[in-house]
């Protein structure tokens, strides 16, 4: 019931960022209910809090190796609830359910590519992941490897990301080139080639050298998803003590980021290489920990909501250049989809 509760809690964060106001189900659908209006973003938040607060209740610290890896624990209900807390601007809430997770022993890896290889899938930073495995009837794999590789390497090559994110990097970050693929540096077991994308860049997240996965079962990787690791709840505290004026506060958890980051340069690291950051004035260390949480989480699949929850300013600063269509207040959500509309004729 415990793992129950997180999932339904998981997908109705997802949904709910994603729609805004949608039907909250608790009961099977059957022809009589079917019909349903949408409730209301906090009502959605409600239920989602109240699943996740029974979730931690309920599940345990760890599981067992083996058949029980990948399953939700009480670390994952809890790092949802932090995240589910800032989106609603509940700081204070934020920052406790953070800290709970803080204490139940999760740390970041030394290595960040850690979480991002089939063979450290169960580092200490992961704390909720999607669980993957090769060779599985019914497939089990992760098909991410197949769409994010390019073309000529047997993968669908549509996912490119953009000289605006690589700028987002400082000098000489070490997380840009074990995030971002680009010409002179090398794609794993290949040789980058910049015709491979139409903007010079691949992801390097989310995907196996051809050693792992051949190209002949691109779409079949053993690698996970971690759909929450303990980098980003130490981001969300971070964020959450700012908008509490907690500034000085904010800075340990940040730096802490900043610190795993510069340990894996490779190299004699330059000086002043991602310096721990001092600033405490709320409106610059803001700033500093959008952009902190934008390089550390890049191609994770967060910045999307994190965009959309920053506001209208930075939604359209961010959006507009190459989206001239884009409107907040039009755009903040995606429609419901028609189907969703066709067979719940109450929307």
């Amino acid at each position: 019931m415990g793992e129950a509760k997180f999932l339904r809690a998981y997908y109705y964060f997802t949904l709910t960022n994603f729609y805004g106001n949608i039907p909250l189900r608790l009961n099977v659908t059957t022809q009589q209910n079917a019909a349903m209006p949408a409730s209301t973003q906090a009502q959605i938040y409600t239920q989602i809090e109240k699943d996740l607060t029974e979730a931690a209740a309920a599940l345990p610290d760890k599981w067992s190796a083996g058949n029980d890896a990948g399953r939700a624990t009480k670390g994952a209900a809890l790092a949802l609830l932090a995240k589910a807390s800032l989106f609603q601007k509940k700081y204070t809430e934020a920052v406790n359910y953070a800290t709970q997770v803080e204490g139940l022993g999760y740390n970041l890896t030394d290595n960040f590519m850690d979480n991002f290889n089939a063979s450290a899938k169960t580092n200490n930073e992961v704390i909720f992941s999607v669980w993957h495995i090769r060779n599985a009837q019914p497939l089990q794999g992760n098909s991410l490897n197949y769409w994010f590789a390019p073309r000529d390497l047997n993968g669908a090559g549509v996912f490119y990301p953009t000289q605006n994110l690589v700028d987002n990097f400082e000098a000489n970050d070490p997380r840009l080139d074990l995030t971002i693929a680009r010409t002179g540096k090398p794609y794993y077991d290949s040789e980058f080639k910049a015709a491979w994308s139409t903007t010079g860049y691949l992801s390097k997240k989310h995907i196996q050298p051809l050693s792992e996965v051949p190209t002949t079962t691109k779409n079949d990787g053993a690698l996970n998803y971690e759909a929450i690791r303990f980098a980003d709840i130490l981001l969300v505290k971070a964020e959450a003590l700012n908008e509490q004026n907690q500034g000085s506060a904010a800075l340990v958890p940040l730096n802490k980021v900043r610190e795993r980051a510069r340990k894996n340069y490779s190299g004699t690291a330059p000086a002043g290489l991602l310096p721990n950051i001092t600033v405490t004035n709320q409106l610059q260390l803001r700033t500093l920990i959008q952009r902190e949480r934008r390089s550390e989480l890049a191609l994770e699949f967060q910045r999307y909501f994190d965009v959309m929850r920053y506001g209208q300013v930075y939604a359209e600063a961010s959006l507009l250049p190459g989206a001239p269509n884009f409107n907040y207040t039009r755009n903040r959500f995606f429609p419901i989809p028609q189907t969703e509309r066709n067979t719940n004729p109450a929307l």
